[in-house]
């Protein structure tokens, strides 16, 4: 619906999209809104004047629900539609243009940020959350912490429709991200370079450094040449931008989107302006034709964003000279170091490829090699722009290391390289005393120095078996840790998690299987102060210890990923006296565990579980049967059974009540899977897997006589 495309050649399946008529129109309205009062009945000719505002375009229905679900019914609808109705511009803007003014003010500048990533680009919501904090979007409100003001924000974008969630499952879970569709994010980019808030670069057009807060450079035509036409053309660009010093308080970089006017009203824009937007292009009229969304392997763009507040700039120039293994700052540079002057970021530094060519980003730079023209750019921004509070560098090529001069942005706060070769991690690090996010994941980063693990502001901490030190800093305010591997000869004692009161999410992977995880883990999840606000837990480790499960530590956790041998053996010495100690715990995979059917029968004593994945190796029976007993797993809704090799299913009476949702993968032609009583899931099996559902034998099951009364030793049980 973004526009009218013509058939291409040598294509004979084609499918035309038109507009909703007006029973359609409403009838998506009201699922998106969810109401239970029937409208027609407040307002008049409601079909009549939906459809007239929207004319049935899918994404103008779904921006109003959102925005009208904020509303007070019916009087503030009834506003809200007439002020839509006397619109003259492009029905798709106005309805922008009004979504975007109803949203809170810390909304607005969250939501601004999108226009500076790249368009049908998919981000993870925790990462955006960390961006958002960097920036300084967020601050802790009511008792709640940065990180959960910024989900709720999130929500909030959501609830109203302006972002999609798109939710990805995997053997861990599911993990969230978000996008948003490609009429917004032009929208965006519209109103954040009418704010200043962003300048967008594309082609060959030169952008203005007067007023410049962020610049995103961004290549839609060429996925190998986006860099190579950049960066040389942005360096002559920097070259003539001369450099003042900056005056004032550094720290108190402002990041909303409106401030405040001298008499403390905000530089909003009144909604009876509305016909003065910007319009978009492409919203549905047949305007302009872009395209398909099959096609986002075709962009590539580079994001290098900017923020100066009070649009200074610094005079100078500085040079990095190594010593002893000391960097220095001297006042006199030397011309084939860098140019004679460079841009002072203050606050993001972004640079994105998509897709990735085997590993390698292909483009021709100024010394011969790609990567060292990129590494010689980000080493020249680096030495100059100090205040940078946010750098992303995805899937481009820097070389084995990061530069040194990274210890001179001290300001900074996030840094995530990610999706490239990058080794190693300068000592200089040490320096970042604000460093808040650390984001390496994709890389083969596994060793960190060791000072890193002594600043005190780190909040998340991402990789792929990062070595985590035995002895650590004063890390109260470590809320992430992924995903780390012990000392291979110490180990962990106590004294590593000690000071890591809040910590939230936690996942051990053991490099060499060799049980040192195991032991050291067990040292920690045997205190029963330690890992106490602990919400996630992901153990990729051999012999996993059984007080995983037994100790009280843990009685917060709602979700855990065990991927290992568990240690049954400890499991049938203490017998039946054992208890679960999961009274939250909503989620639960299981891979190469091999655990036995008195082990399940356990785990169906969870009161909040809902979600359990039994995937390859998770299960040994000597009977090659699995059942869920009578009464076991009340509040189960997901049930995923992967390649386990069992022959016979059953689940019996009473057994699964909650269940919606059974899935069997990779399981062996002759399974048996007898089902007890009439169940809702049978029907989705029949319409996904007609094999598995034809090996089902339905057990009926005899109806309850009315006034039978339970026997003494039923009620005694109960």
């Amino acid at each position: 619906m973004q526009g009218i495309h013509k058939r291409p050649r040598g294509v004979h399946e084609w499918i035309e999209l038109k507009c909703f008529d007006k029973e359609k129109t409403s009838s998506l309205f009201k699922q998106t809104v969810c109401m239970e009062e029937k409208i027609e009945d407040q307002m008049k000719d409601f079909d009549v004047v939906l459809h007239g505002i929207t004319k049935g375009l899918p994404l103008a229905i779904v921006l109003l629900s959102g925005l009208i679900q904020t509303k007070e019914y019916p009087n503030e609808w009834q506003a809200v539609f007439e002020h839509l109705k006397s619109k003259r511009s492009k029905r798709l803007d106005s309805m922008l243009a009004m979504c975007f003014d109803d949203l809170p003010h810390d909304l607005k500048s969250c939501f601004l940020y999108f226009a500076a990533l790249p368009m049908n680009t998919r981000i993870e919501a925790h990462t955006l959350v960390c961006m958002w904090m960097a920036e300084g979007f967020l601050r802790p409100k009511d008792g709640r912490t940065m990180e959960k003001i910024g989900r709720i924000y999130l929500r909030e974008l959501i609830m109203r429709h302006l972002v999609k969630l798109v939710k990805t499952e995997n053997a861990s879970g599911v993990d969230e991200f978000v996008a948003v569709h490609h009429k917004v994010h032009a929208f965006l980019q519209h109103e954040a370079q009418e704010a200043s808030f962003v300048d967008i670069h594309n082609g060959d057009d030169i952008p203005s450094f007067a007023t410049t807060r962020r610049l995103s450079l961004q290549n839609y035509t060429d996925k190998y040449a986006a860099l190579s036409r950049s960066l040389p053309k942005l360096r002559s660009i920097l070259s003539n931008f001369q450099l003042e010093d900056v005056e004032g308080d550094e720290d108190n970089v402002e990041s909303e989107y409106y401030e405040e006017s001298e008499d403390g009203e905000e530089d909003s824009k009144e909604e009876g302006d509305m016909e003065a937007e910007p319009k978009v292009e492409g919203d549905g009229d047949g305007e302009i034709e872009v395209e398909e969304e099959g096609e986002e392997d075709e962009n590539n763009e580079i994001v290098l964003c900017a923020n100066n507040e009070n649009n200074e700039v610094v005079e100078g120039s500085y040079e990095i000279t190594e010593e002893e293994g000391k960097y220095e700052t001297s006042e006199e540079s030397k011309q084939d170091v860098m140019p004679s002057t460079m841009p002072l970021l203050s606050n993001l530094l972004q640079c994105w490829v998509t897709p990735l060519s085997a590993g390698l980003l292909r483009c021709c730079g100024e010394q011969g090699s790609p990567q060292a023209s990129t590494n010689l750019f980000i080493k020249e921004m680096l030495q100059v722009s100090k205040f940078l509070r946010v750098i992303s560098l995805q899937g481009i090529e820097i070389g084995e290391s990061l530069p040194p001069t990274i210890g001179n942005v001290a300001h900074l706060q996030y840094l995530g390289v990610t999706a490239c070769s990058l080794k190693y991690i300068p000592s200089t690090i040490e320096n970042l005393k604000n460093l808040q996010t650390l984001d390496v994941r994709g890389t083969y980063v596994y060793k960190l120095p060791e000072a890193f693990w002594s600043i005190t502001t780190l909040r998340h901490v991402f990789g792929e078996g990062l070595f985590l030190p035995k002895q650590v800093g004063d890390l109260k305010h470590l809320q992430t840790l992924e995903s780390i591997d012990p000392d291979q000869e110490n180990g962990w004692d106590s004294s590593t998690f000690e000071k890591m009161v809040h910590l939230q999410s936690l996942h051990v992977w053991d490099s060499n299987y060799n049980g040192v995880n195991a032991e050291a883990l067990s040292t920690v999840i045997d205190k029963a102060n330690f890992l106490e606000h602990l919400d996630t837990l992901t153990l990729d480790v051999n012999n996993i210890p059984l007080s995983v499960f037994t100790s009280s530590s843990l009685r917060r956790l709602h979700r855990l990923n065990l991927k290992g041998k568990l240690d049954m053996l400890v499991l049938r010495s203490i017998g039946k006296e054992s208890k679960f100690h999961f009274p939250n715990l909503s989620f639960l995979s299981l891979e190469e565990t091999e655990v036995s059917q008195d082990f399940i029968n356990k785990l169906g004593k969870l009161p909040s579980l809902t979600t359990l994945i039994l995937d390859r190796g998770s299960y040994k029976d000597d009977q090659d049967q699995l059942v869920f007993l009578a009464g076991g797993f009340t509040s189960l809704t997901k049930l995923m059974l992967s390649d386990l090799g069992i022959l016979k299913l059953e689940i019996k009476k009473n057994a699964l009540p909650e269940l919606t949702n059974l899935e069997v993968e990779w399981y062996p032609e002759e399974i048996k899977i007898e089902i007890y009583g009439e169940r809702e899931f049978v029907n989705k099996i029949e319409e996904v897997d007609e094999y598995l559902y034809g090996r089902i034998t339905k057990v009926p099951v005899a109806p309850k006589k009315i006034g039978q009364q339970p026997s003494m030793k039923q009620r005694v049980a109960s």
